[in-house]
């Protein structure tokens, strides 16, 4: 070894020596020593998986077929052993590849071992829901190797053509593979994705099936032609399936009334599903759920009802049961058992609630304007993704600035166990619509209060917050709760956040009017004269600033904002009035200079104010009160008169 370093003997004369010692550790490295100076040499890459596999090493067997078949590229024996390790060690990706290779590798006359492969390949994709390519392996096989094929082989495509819902197929399978006709024949001289196909197909009077063919194989033939629209055609083939026992053929008396109901063929479902029914294999909840919706969808409700109530006793849990039977009932008039049906045992602490079930239940309480049991479960039903407070004043807790998962922390319960539900929840959309119809329900019932708390708490909502419309609805909606309830603080807190959000919003200022005077404190000046500074051609801030000088007294800073509004709508009605009245006060003021223009300027405003509103009642009132603070008591008469209707003009 030391004088011939690149010589491979030597290693596996050692290699021999230490299995013939039975050290294996040893036997092991030497082997792969002399595997890696010998690689082209497929024996000892063979000889090395070999010895991995004894060591249970399945990555390093893999690893060494790999080698072996690199040298040997077409040794199938290689590749279909490979494929064996991939499926023990889980490799689905690896295992669909290695055997595709073979099938690659295949040559045109070994269409048995062909076929061989082709199933298992199937199989593999099958599992692993790769359902189109399966069906393109099986297909191409029974082009390329027909005489190979078997009943299973034609059952397994049948199904994977069924999957896809390729029934014209199908037919075509059943009618090259097992000896079925059509009378008259007008189907060979069409491809079956053809238009011409179906049309042959649809005007064939019979269906010829040989005798002694499977059972199983009449029954997806009978599905196919369901599905294709051709029921007459399947009259004479349903007889040989009711001659078998239902109770040992369940599943295919089961599968024809399943394409019957789906092609909406419910008279000719049901007599499969009741006689199934009978049965104490197919005894089932699944069973009598298809029984109800047949009988129900053909209109013998008093049926369906009795079927629906067998799958509750069966499966009391059931959700689509519960559901399609409160709606029969509800159509029959019973509507205190449709609530009944609804029914969940909340207050017993069950563990898994139903949403669906709550949902359809508010909505049958909705519409017989059951009010407060309305509101508690729409309160249950919204509980699966809000936190309602255990006591509604720890809503006065909430600081407004602080992060809503804060906030779900402030208003949980602490001794309060959360309901479970299940996963059979309802959409965001039907989410939403209900609470809307809640908090409009609460509106109506003027029930502000409420109102307050479901729209405060709809912050805690993670299923909200990913849609920014709802966001958005939600964050108007607490405000026109808390005006609506007289909670003037919380309503400005909330207005104010509004407008800095959309500052030229009229409908945002008129109700920020509404809320500002309301309130007794007078922290909305600050506010204005802030948010003055970032917007200081706005219209609306220039007056609500003009306002609040007025109230306060500075008169000349209230003239200087609302000659700054004239300045820009010297029409405006209500700017002349305002102007008028600063005049006025500034008149009235015991050390004001040159009074008499300040009078004069009062009026001149004032009779422009009245030339644009127009004369009546309002103009009248305003011009005598403004005379009367004057001390002009002729004049403040005169107008007064004229306000009631009683002066001579």
């Amino acid at each position: 070894m030391s004088q011939t370093r690149k010589s491979v003997e030597p290693y596996q004369t050692l290699r021999m020596f230490y299995e013939e010692l039975g050290d294996k550790d040893k036997l092991l490295g030497f082997s792969i020593l002399c595997a890696i100076m010998s690689p082209n040499d497929v024996e000892e890459w063979i000889r090395l998986a070999e010895l991995s596999l004894e060591w249970n090493d399945l990555s390093m067997a893999v690893t060494c077929y790999g080698r072996a078949i690199r040298c040997e590229p077409n040794n199938l024996d290689y590749m279909w052993t490979r494929s064996n390790l991939y499926e023990q060690m889980g490799e689905t990706k690896k295992l669909i590849e290695q055997l595709g290779n073979i099938l690659n590798g295949l040559k045109p006359d070994d269409g048995e071992l062909y076929f061989h492969v082709a199933r298992k390949l199937t199989q593999v994709l099958h599992d692993d829901h790769q359902i189109e390519k399966a069906t393109d392996v099986m297909w191409n096989a029974f082009v390329k190797h027909d005489a190979w094929i078997n009943v299973e082989d034609i059952n397994f495509l049948l199904e994977l053509l069924m999957k896809r819902r390729f029934y014209a197929k199908g037919v075509k399978v059943l009618c090259d593979n097992c000896g079925i006709s059509f009378e008259p024949s007008l189907l060979s001289a069409h491809p079956e994705d053809s238009q011409d196909f179906l049309n042959g197909l649809k005007q064939s009077r019979q269906c010829v099936v040989p005798n002694g063919a499977p059972i199983d194989l009449t029954v997806k033939l009978i599905v196919c032609l369901i599905h294709l629209d051709c029921p007459h055609l399947t009259e004479e083939l349903i007889g040989p399936l009711l001659e078998e026992s239902p109770e040992a053929m369940g599943d295919l008396y089961l599968d024809v009334a399943e394409a019957f109901m789906e092609m909406s063929m419910y008279s000719k479902a049901t007599p499969l599903i009741a006689t199934l029914t009978t049965t104490e294999k197919y005894n089932l909840g699944a069973v009598w759920l298809r029984y109800g919706e047949c009988l129900g969808l053909l209109g013998r409700l008093d049926e369906a009802v009795d079927a629906y109530f067998r799958v509750i006793d069966l499966a009391p849990s059931h959700l689509q049961a519960r559901l399609a039977l409160s709606g029969l009932l509800q159509q029959l008039g019973r509507s205190e058992e449709a609530l009944s049906i609804l029914n969940q045992d909340d207050e017993d602490g069950d563990s898994q609630l139903e949403p669906q079930l709550l949902l359809q239940r508010c909505n049958l309480l909705y519409s017989h304007q059951i009010w407060d049991e309305f509101i508690r479960v729409s309160k249950l039903l919204h509980s699966m993704h809000i936190n309602w407070p255990a006591n509604p004043s720890q809503i006065g807790e909430y600081n407004y600035s602080v992060k809503s998962h804060r906030f779900r922390a402030l208003i949980k319960s602490k001794d309060d166990e959360d309901l479970g539900f299940s996963d059979n929840g309802v959409s965001v959309g039907e989410l939403w619509n209900h609470y809307q119809k809640f908090c409009q329900t609460l509106f109506d019932l003027k029930r502000f209060e409420e109102l307050e708390t479901a729209s405060k708490v709809s912050i805690t909502s993670n299923v909200f917050a990913r849609d920014e419309n709802i966001v958005k609805e939600c964050d108007f909606l607490r405000l026109l709760s808390c005006y609506f309830n007289r909670n003037s603080i919380d309503a400005y807190t909330f207005v104010k956040k509004e407008i800095c959000k959309d500052v030229n919003n009229n409908r945002l200022w008129n109700l920020f009017g509404h809320i500002v005077s309301t309130m007794q404190d007078l922290r909305h000046n600050r506010f204005c004269l802030r948010l003055m500074a970032k917007h200081q051609d706005h219209l609306a801030l220039e007056l609500l600033n003009g306002h609040n000088a007025l109230i306060v007294g500075s008169y000349k800073h209230a003239l200087g904002e609302y000659m700054a509004v004239f300045k820009v709508r010297p029409e405006d009605a209500l700017v002349n009035l305002c102007v008028g009245l600063v005049f006025t006060h500034m008149t009235c003021q015991k050390f004001s200079g040159k009074k008499h223009s300040l009078a004069i300027q009062a009026c001149a405003f004032l009779d422009r104010y009245v030339a644009l509103r127009g004369e009546g009642q309002e103009t009248y009132y305003n011009l005598g009160r403004a005379m009367h603070q004057l001390g002009l008591l002729y004049a403040a008469e005169h107008y007064y008169l004229k306000e009631i209707g009683r002066a001579h003009v």
